[in-house]
């Protein structure tokens, strides 16, 4: 490597890691700003918790990944009437809640004798004045806790994913600002990576019970609020899969299909990787049913990107699916690094009697 090229990537180095780093900038108004509905977060993907073998995602013993943390638990919490009176600095590793209350996580905060369930069917529970929410009466919860990071974490890009919170809320990890989420019923996952220190770490979460948001979810429903859905903390490889998109089509005999798995590849280091993706497809006793067997593609990734890898294959005549007969697939996906060595690896199960249609996991 000449001299050039060294510096050239040392400054694409130092560059990265001062843009990872950067807070995310907070308002006082983003709960009452249509124009803004997330700050810091992960672009959206279909998920799946990595495994660093083969065959531990074959297993696929979440429990047993050492690349996953479940969060939930008792944390630390405080119930404040609005988000004017939040303590100030609540966020800091520092902030002493010796006097707080410990409260379950997922859980409503309604469901735990704080304020109260609404339930209205179209009328909404305060004025209408859209997107102002009355200063008055918004009732905002403080949540914090501790978690430790695994020493084999400190080289993998780390990833705290939140199932469910409603409706708005700010995240800190170690007093840093992570990101804003606004979407009561869905997922929020933010990369943590440059925000976190080896071994204890300080998570903070304020949640607003209304934002803007409560306009467009005002429907038939008991209006709570809190970290309701599992909190999720999870390491990938600095290359890794982003994104997948799975396509079961069969012939017009409906007998055969061509199963194609397209993916996002995105690489995190200063410098070109070479990769390679395998797809296998097993039934229940573990054996495979595609044709040709194993699937793979090598290609390289450039720094600092993103890459999109397809694959297609031919499955012959695999048994469909029924009310009487459910039969089932595991589809494998596994990448690995130009030697051979294992990036990581995951399965998703199949349901052949949609082989015809296109699946698509969601955020």
């Amino acid at each position: 490597m000449n001299r050039f090229v060294f510096i050239t990537l040392l400054f694409l180095s130092i560059l990265f890691d001062a843009f990872c780093q950067q807070e995310v900038e907070f308002s006082p108004t983003d709960w009452e700003n249509p124009a803004v509905f997330e700050k810091g977060q992960t672009a959206p993907h279909a998920f799946h918790i990595p495994f660093s073998t083969k065959d531990a995602a074959i297993l696929n013993r979440v429990n047993k990944n050492e690349n996953f943390q479940l969060l939930n638990g008792n944390w630390k919490f405080k119930l404040a009437e609005t988000p004017d009176l939040v303590p100030e600095g609540f966020w800091n590793p520092k902030f002493d809640t010796k006097d707080w209350n410990e409260i379950k996580v997922p859980d409503n905060w309604q469901m735990e004798g704080y304020d109260h369930p609404k339930f209205r069917n179209i009328a909404l529970t305060f004025e209408s004045d859209p997107p102002k929410i009355p200063d008055y009466f918004n009732p905002t919860g403080c949540y914090k806790r501790k978690f430790t990071i695994p020493k084999t974490w400190l080289d993998k890009e780390i990833m705290l994913r939140f199932e469910g919170i409603k409706s708005a809320s700010y995240i800190w990890v170690n007093g840093k600002r992570v990101g804003y989420n606004q979407g009561g019923f869905e997922p929020a996952e933010f990369n943590i990576s440059q925000f976190v220190e080896k071994g204890e770490n300080d998570l903070a979460v304020e949640v607003i019970r209304f934002s803007d948001g409560s306009y467009l979810e005002n429907q038939d429903m008991w209006r709570l609020s809190g970290i309701y859905r599992d909190v999720k903390l999870y390491a990938l490889p600095k290359t890794y899969v982003h994104d997948f998109y799975i396509v079961t089509d069969l012939d017009k005999n409906y007998k055969d299909a061509t199963l194609t798995v397209e993916t996002d590849i995105i690489n995190t280091i200063p410098d070109s990787i070479g990769c390679s993706l395998e797809i296998d497809v097993f039934n229940e006793k573990r054996e495979s049913i595609l044709k040709d067997g194993i699937e793979t593609f090598a290609f390289t990734v450039d720094s600092l990107s993103t890459k999109k890898i397809s694959l297609s294959t031919i499955v012959v005549d695999p048994p469909k699916w029924s009310a009487e007969h459910p039969n089932l697939f595991t589809l494998l996906v596994h990448l690995k690094d130009k030697n051979g060595v294992t990036l990581e690896a995951f399965t998703k199960k199949l349901d052949s009697g949609r082989w015809s249609i296109r699946i698509k996991s969601s955020l």
